[in-house]
C-alpha cells in the first residue's frame, strides 16, 4: 500500500507512516537515533536522515521495511537498489 506521508518522530527514533486518505497512522517504523529530514523519490522510496547516528534509513513504500545506508566522508554513499 502506498502512503501519503512520513513524519519523523525525533524524540522516539521512529517514523510514522500515514495514510493521507483516511488520515491515520498505519505504521511506526524504528529508525536510527534522532531522525530529522525525510525525502522521497518518484518510485516512492523514502530516505530518512538521522542526526544521532550518522546514517540514512531507506524505507520501502509498500512494505515499510527498512535498511540502513552508512554515511561516508560527508556524503551519503550510493545504496544498491532493494
Amino acid at each position: 500500500m502506498r502512503v501519503g506521508a512520513y513524519v519523523a518522530n525525533f524524540g522516539s527514533d521512529s517514523v510514522s507512516v500515514i495514510n493521507a486518505q483516511v488520515r491515520q497512522v498505519i505504521a511506526v517504523v524504528r529508525v536510527g537515533p534522532l531522525p530529522h529530514s525525510i525525502t522521497t523519490v518518484p518510485g516512492g522510496r523514502a530516505y530518512v536522515t538521522e542526526n544521532g547516528g550518522g546514517t540514512v534509513t531507506v524505507l520501502d513504500p509498500d512494505s515499510h521495511e527498512h535498511r540502513v545506508a552508512p554515511r561516508g566522508k560527508g556524503l551519503v554513499q550510493r545504496c544498491p537498489e532493494a
